[in-house]
Parts: C-alpha cells; sequence; structure tokens
C-alpha cells in the first residue's frame, strides 16, 4: 500500500478482522530496486475506496535484475 510510512498501523475491516498494514513510498521503494541492480519495467497505482470513506492505493511495481 502507498502512503506515508508513519500512517502504518492496526486496520480493522467491517468484519472487525484486524492486521497490521506498512505504508511505502513508491519513491523510496524504487530507489531501494535501482540501488540493489533492479530495472524497473512498470509502476501502476489502482485506489480503492474504504468502509471510512477514504481511499487506500495499491502500488505494482514490476521490476528484473
Amino acid at each position: 500500500m502507498e502512503d506515508d510510512y508513519n500512517n502504518s498501523g492496526i486496520q480493522t475491516n467491517s468484519y472487525g478482522d484486524q492486521i497490521y498494514m506498512y505504508f511505502h513510498q513508491s519513491d523510496y521503494l524504487t530507489q531501494a530496486l535501482q540501488a540493489n541492480g533492479f530495472k524497473i519495467i512498470d509502476l501502476t497505482r489502482q485506489d480503492y475506496p474504504t468502509q471510512a470513506e477514504t481511499k487506500t492505493t495499491d502500488l505494482l511495481i514490476l521490476a528484473r535484475k
């Protein structure tokens, strides 16, 4: 999920299930991949509405070594 790392924390769905969600920013991830010899092929974002009337953003990075 893409967001500020400081927003990471426990998320609860409408059924009461909880998970700890880590957020990362795309710049950090792409720089880390490139620094370790990966080439970014594609970067896509997919927004999803949530129950709390906010949105979450899935970050999909396709890279190869």
